[in-house]
Parts: C-alpha cells; sequence; structure tokens
C-alpha cells in the first residue's frame, strides 16, 4: 500500500496544486523561538548529512515541552489536514498550506511522531481546518508531547509537490532566527546541505 502522500515521506498529498507562496514577508514557523529546545534536522538531500547518511526534506523543531504553539508562517489557504499512522507506527498529522504570492508553493507542518496513545490528542490540538484561510501568523496547531517518542514539528517549503531548501525563500530576519535554533544543536550546522 502507498503512503497516504504523493511523494513517500516529504508530507506532500498527492493532487494538490500549490498555488503560491512568498516568504520575504514570512513569520517563523514558531511564535517563541525560547519555546524551541533546537531545531534538529534540517533540509539533506544528497545524502551526506551531518547527522548521518540519509535525507531529510524540513527542518524538524524540538520543544521538549508540552502545547507549544506553531503558526502559519505566511497568509494563504489550508488545502489539507491529514493524519495518519507511519510505517514505524507512529500517529502523525500534517497540515498543508497553499500560500499567496508567487504561483507553485506551499508549506507543509508535520507533528510528529506520536504514539498512538496521544494521537488524538494532537488531532484535538490542530487549530485550522482544510479550507480555512489563514493569516500570516494564525495559530496552526500546538505539538503535543509523547513521552515514549521524539515528538517535533517538521516544517518545509514545498514546490511542484517537492519539498525544497526553504532557504532561497526566507527574509535574512527568518534565516537567522532559524540558524540561531539549529546551532543550538549543531554548532556549525546550515538551513540546508
Amino acid at each position: 500500500m502507498g503512503h497516504p502522500y504523493g511523494i513517500a515521506g516529504l508530507g506532500v498529498p498527492s493532487g494538490v496544486s500549490f498555488v503560491v507562496l512568498h516568504l520575504e514577508a514570512a513569520e517563523t514557523p514558531y511564535f517563541d523561538p525560547d519555546q524551541i529546545e533546537y531545531a534538529g534536522r534540517t533540509f539533506c538531500r544528497d545524502g551526506t548529512c551531518p547527522w548521518g547518511p540519509g535525507m531529510h526534506d524540513g527542518i524538524d523543531f524540538v520543544t521538549g515541552v508540552d502545547l507549544i504553539p506553531f503558526r502559519s508562517a505566511c497568509s494563504g489557504t489550508v488545502s489539507s489536514v491529514e493524519s495518519f499512522v507511519t510505517s514505524a507506527g507512529n500517529r502523525q498529522v500534517n497540515v498543508l498550506i497553499e500560500l499567496e504570492g508567487l504561483t507553485g508553493f506551499g508549506l507543509v507542518y508535520a507533528f510528529e511522531p506520536m504514539t498512538q496513545d496521544v494521537g488524538n490528542q494532537q488531532e484535538a490540538n490542530i487549530e485550522v481546518d482544510q479550507g480555512e484561510i489563514v493569516a500570516a501568523g494564525a495559530l496552526i496547531g500546538r505539538l503535543v508531547m509523547s513521552p515514549a517518542v521524539g515528538s517535533h514539528v517538521h516544517w518545509g517549503v514545498v514546490s511542484n509537490h517537492q519539498q525544497v531548501c526553504p532557504r532561497p525563500y526566507l527574509s535574512d530576519s527568518v534565516a537567522s532566527s532559524l540558524l540561531a535554533l539549529i546551532r543550538e544543536d549543531a554548532p556549525s550546522g546550515e538551513i540546508c546541505y
């Protein structure tokens, strides 16, 4: 059986047409950087990621505290809110936002991984619905911490149904805030590799 999303592991539903994105006026995907413990894995497509072999299509925000809020980085329309069980048996809730500004882009927020026992709580803490129009800075949801696994929010920029390095689309202030969190965990870390 295929992944419930068209591009396995990327969190991008098949058949979603992204309308627009303009991140120059963007917010960070979090409200307060002091509420983020660190940004772990970042965007890496070439398989030579600093944390080991493999690829990663976004930035993982680790909070260490329950119910930290995350916000829409730009205005747009929520194109999907999906909850599913991963191949590892964990629950995950993905929110996709089609954004206004430039044609062909969107944002993905994946609230992951959650054990089955907190999955319903995570669904209840997603504050947007499919079809809803959101402003930049609008509350998307709060991350429910699962004591058994490393809960985090995976955030990424999507272009033509594929997650891409977000750096070219970020304002300097947003990039600076992201880099500060990344370098909490990896002093020489980058947004993209």
